[in-house]
C-alpha cells in the first residue's frame, strides 16, 4: 500500500499539458511529468488481490497435469505447456506463434496468466513479453499494438532508464539500445482458458516512439532477493543511490522456474520523496501469488540536477501513454455489476 504522503504527492499534481504542480519537498515547483505513471502504479498497489494466498490458484493450469481441475477463483500462474514456437519464442502457449510486424524487435518469451477474480466482465488476461531490440538503433517509449486473435490488449513496454538527448528532461525515459531487453505488460478482460487455447495467433507491433540517442542513467545498486511473504512472493532488499533523485519507482518483472515472467511487482522507496546520493534504502515490493525464482528490474525517477534541460510536455507520446494507462487501470480494477 502507498502511504498517505505518497498519495498526496500523486494527487496534488495538475497534469494538464505538462503544467507545473506542487513539489514533494522544500517547496519545489518542478514539473511532475511522470505523475501519470506513478498514479497508475499507485492505483495498482491499491487494487485488491482476491486470490492472494490461494495455493490452488498458484498451481492451477494445464502445466500441473492434463487432467487437473482448474480453480474457479484465483490466479492461474502455470497455464499451458512450455515450448518454443517456430519463430524461436519460449512461451506457455506454443500454438500461438507470434506474428511480429516490426522485425527490429525480437520476442524472447511470452507468458499468458489468467486471473479469475469475479469481475462481471470475465477473467483478466495478463500477457508478459520479454522484448529484445535486434536493430542497430535505439527505440524509446514503446507502446506496442498487441492482439491475441481479434482481442486487443492495453499495455506498454518498460525498459532501462535513459535521459534522452532529443526529448530533453530530468525525467528518465524507458529506452532499448541495440541488444537490450524490455518488458511488455498488457491486459484484456473476458478471456478464460478455453478462449486462449482456441485462439490461433498472437500479433505484436513494437510501435516505438522514436529512434534516438540517449544517455544511460546511472541506476541504483540493487541488493535484493525473492522472499516468501503473506500473499505469495515479493522482492525485498536494499538500494544504494549514486545520485540525488526523487520520484523513484522500482518495478520487478518476476520469473518462475520455467523462465517465464509471471508478475510485475512495484515498490516506491521513500514514498517518492528526495533520496540523497550515497543513501542505502530498504524496500519491499507488492506480492504475487505466483511462485517466483528470479526477476529483472526497471526503474524511473526525476533528477533535478538536469532541471535546466527540462521541457515539460516535450515527449509527444505522453498523452498516448496516459490513455493506455487509464485503459489498463479500468481493466485491472475489479468490477462487480
Amino acid at each position: 500500500m502507498v502511504s498517505t504522503r505518497a498519495l498526496h504527492a500523486l494527487l496534488c499534481v495538475a497534469f494538464v499539458g505538462g503544467a507545473v504542480a506542487c513539489g514533494d519537498s522544500g517547496g519545489s515547483t518542478m514539473p511532475r511529468p511522470d505523475a501519470a505513471l506513478l498514479t497508475f502504479d499507485a492505483a495498482m498497489l491499491d487494487t485488491p488481490a482476491p486470490d492472494a494466498g490461494r495455493d490452488a490458484g498458484r498451481d492451477g493450469g494445464r502445466d500441473a497435469g492434463a487432467d487437473a481441475a482448474l480453480p474457479s477463483e484465483g490466479t492461474l500462474c502455470r497455464l499451458g505447456t512450455v515450448g518454443m514456437t517456430p519463430s524461436g519464442t519460449r512461451t506457455n502457449m506454443p500454438h500461438l506463434n507470434p506474428i511480429v510486424f516490426d522485425t527490429r524487435y525480437r520476442l524472447r518469451t511470452v507468458n499468458y496468466v489468467i486471473r479469475r477474480d469475479g469481475d462481471s466482465r470475465g477473467p483478466l488476461l495478463s500477457v508478459y513479453v520479454e522484448v529484445e531490440n535486434a536493430s542497430s538503433q535505439m527505440g524509446c517509449t514503446l507502446i506496442p499494438r498487441v492482439y491475441v486473435g481479434f482481442r486487443d490488449l492495453a499495455g506498454y513496454v518498460e525498459a532501462p532508464p535513459y535521459f534522452s538527448t532529443v526529448v530533453m528532461s530530468g525525467v528518465t525515459d524507458g529506452c532499448l539500445s541495440p541488444g537490450e531487453v524490455g518488458y511488455y505488460y498488457g491486459v484484456a478482460r473476458g478471456v478464460d482458458v478455453d478462449d486462449l487455447e482456441a485462439e490461433t495467433y498472437f500479433s505484436f507491433d513494437a510501435n516505438p516512439g522514436f529512434q534516438t540517442s540517449g544517455l544511460r542513467a546511472r541506476r541504483p545498486e540493487v541488493d535484493a532477493r525473492v522472499q516468501s511473504v503473506e500473499g505469495g512472493y515479493a522482492i525485498v532488499g536494499n538500494l544504494r543511490f549514486p545520485d540525488t533523485i526523487r520520484n523513484y519507482g522500482f518495478r520487478a518483472y518476476a520469473r518462475d522456474d520455467r523462465g517465464l515472467v509471471v508478475a510485475r511487482l512495484l515498490a516506491f522507496p521513500r514514498d517518492l520523496a528526495t533520496i540523497y546520493a550515497g543513501s542505502v534504502v530498504p524496500f519491499e515490493t507488492s506480492a504475487t501469488p505466483c511462485e517466483v525464482t528470479t526477476f529483472a528490474v526497471t526503474e524511473s525517477w526525476i533528477d533535478d540536477s538536469r532541471s535546466s534541460l527540462a521541457r515539460p510536455g516535450a515527449n509527444p507520446r505522453l498523452a498516448e501513454l496516459e490513455l493506455v494507462r487509464e485503459r489498463m487501470r479500468d481493466l485491472i480494477e475489479v468490477q462487480r455489476d
